[in-house]
């Protein structure tokens, strides 16, 4: 078992530091907990900001020091375990809502992205809506949830929660990728008339865009599930234009000219 951080370990020499030290004192401290993280020196650098962080006295620098402690122990250490404790330990102390609900997304983030825990990163995301958030902070944990929701295969409510997402958003990239994300949830789950209409739709809002290429592949083989071989044809001949060697193009048109020709279709 990993050894915890520990911010609370007082000597009475420290009693002491606090008394005499000043504010300029602690930020030039900071800065070179900053440049020990910069020259990868990351176990120096937790053990500078370990010493920041237990000044209460200087809470704007405190609390910064130990988000800073919790990211170096996540994205340079791989320490999960001891990011959640500091995290934790500044949710329950700071009384800054924004510096709270950053510790309580970045929890989240570790659990989604990092652990693929995604139960306990909804529950930790919900936390975060608890707060008053900004449009566009509650559009991205909204559409972090449903992706939570998306990768459980629980694509009714993933859908519901992507479509919350969008109404908030100003983003066109944001929409973009909600928009793809909807219409693969009906394609994943075979609901292919629905898939079709949705990518449709996409084609229709986002021309030529990110997920162009995928969204045709996906419309075509919804079709191909629906036994429009005709329109199915068209779109894949229509992908090689532009991607003459995709090969799973190239060998759906194949299976699916034959099709057609079996079926004696004109």
């Amino acid at each position: 078992m990993k050894k915890k951080s520990s911010l609370w370990v007082l000597s009475p020499l420290f009693f002491i530091f606090i008394s005499c030290t000043t504010e300029s004192q602690i930020e030039k401290q900071f800065a070179y907990a900053q440049e020990l993280v910069i020259k990868k020196k990351y176990k120096e650098a937790i053990d500078a900001y370990s010493k920041i962080a237990k000044l209460r006295k200087f809470k704007d620098l405190s609390e910064k020091s130990m988000m800073n402690m919790a990211s170096v122990h996540y994205f340079y250490l791989k320490d999960n375990e001891n990011a959640f404790h500091i995290l934790d330990g500044l949710v329950q102390r700071s009384s800054d809502i924004t510096r709270i609900i950053k510790a309580l997304r970045m929890k989240a983030y570790i659990y989604h992205y990092s652990i693929k825990d995604f139960e306990k990163a909804l529950m930790e995301y919900q936390k975060v809506l608890d707060f008053d958030l900004t449009h566009r902070e509650k559009s991205e944990v909204l559409f972090e949830i449903a992706e939570c929701y998306f990768l459980l295969n629980q694509y009714d409510q993933a859908r519901v929660e992507f479509l919350k997402s969008s109404e908030l958003t100003q983003d066109i990239l944001l929409k973009e990728r909600i928009s793809y994300e909807v219409a693969t949830s009906y394609f994943l789950e075979s609901q292919y008339e629905k898939a079709e209409a949705t990518y449709k739709d996409h084609q229709r809002l986002f021309s030529k865009g990110k997920y162009d290429l995928q969204v045709s592949l996906n419309l075509a083989k919804s079709l191909e599930s629906q036994e429009k071989l005709k329109e199915a044809i068209l779109i894949y001949k229509e992908i090689l234009k532009d991607n003459p060697k995709q090969q799973i193009a190239v060998l759906k048109l194949k299976k699916v000219e034959e099709r057609y020709k079996i079926k004696g279709l004109k």
